[in-house]
């Protein structure tokens, strides 16, 4: 939604707005093929934190964005890490917890995640109207180097 608002900012037409969803679509394609690759070969703390630290720095670029090219570099980014971050996490997650809990610990992890996707789109939704695409887009690069720099403190960047 954000990136909507900013590309209609940039007087994007409904096609470029499209070129941009189709190009990140095509980069998260790419970051699911390699996601096993990276998993196997760099730690899981150094994975997450700098996930965490170029999804700040894609959200800059978008905050920066004067033409839909750079949207389109900045949502690319953030889609092509997002399958890279998720295959570490679910594969992490899924060697810690024994087989006969692991239903209940999936349905556990998607009804958190879920319900808290459906509350951050209503309050993006909201800080959207209040603050404006490129304000929330700087708060959410804020927000994104804080926890990478609080992970990086924590045992997480020995994992």
């Amino acid at each position: 939604m954000i990136v909507i608002v900013k590309a209609t900012a940039l007087h994007a037409t409904p096609v470029i707005i499209g070129l941009i969803f189709g190009i990140a679509g095509a980069s998260g394609f790419v970051g699911g093929i390699i996601a096993p690759w990276i998993n196997v070969r760099l730690r899981l703390g150094r994975i997450i934190v700098g996930c965490v630290l170029l999804w700040a720095a894609a959200c800059s670029v978008l905050a920066f964005a004067q033409v839909p090219l750079m949207l389109a570099a900045g949502v690319a980014l953030i889609d092509l890490l997002w399958p890279i971050y998720s295959v570490v996490v679910v594969t992490y997650r899924l060697s810690l917890v024994p087989d006969h809990v692991q239903g209940r610990i999936n349905s556990s992890f998607r009804f958190v995640s879920y319900s808290s996707e459906a509350l951050g789109s209503a309050l993006g939704g909201l800080f959207l109207a209040m603050l404006g695409a490129q304000s929330l887009l700087w708060l959410i690069c804020a927000g994104l180097v804080l926890c990478a720099l609080v992970s990086s403190c924590t045992q997480l960047r020995q994992a």
